[in-house]
């Protein structure tokens, strides 16, 4: 993960954006419920298509972020409501 932790908070340079990843997909029906769940949240995704091992593939980010009480806000939704992630930068 691309953040520290200390004293279980994430604290974050604010030069730096951050991004939600949620995941990288084959199949378009993954794609899609991830984004209506996440639209049903209020949170807009960003999709970025790609090449792997010769299939394309769609990666699924919310941000970016530079406001560690928006991060925060988007993490907790994402938790609440069993959406796995990481963050990246």
């Amino acid at each position: 993960y691309l953040f520290t932790q200390s004293n279980s908070s994430i604290f974050i340079n604010s030069k730096i954006e951050y991004f939600i990843q949620l995941g990288v997909f084959a199949k378009q029906y993954e794609v899609d419920r991830i984004r209506a769940k996440t639209s049903l949240l209020g949170l807009n995704t960003n999709l970025k298509n790609y090449m792997l091992n010769g299939k394309l593939t769609t990666k699924i980010i919310i941000g970016p972020f530079n406001n560690k009480k928006l991060l925060d806000k988007a993490c907790k939704l994402l938790k609440d409501n069993s959406i796995d992630y990481i963050i990246i930068n």
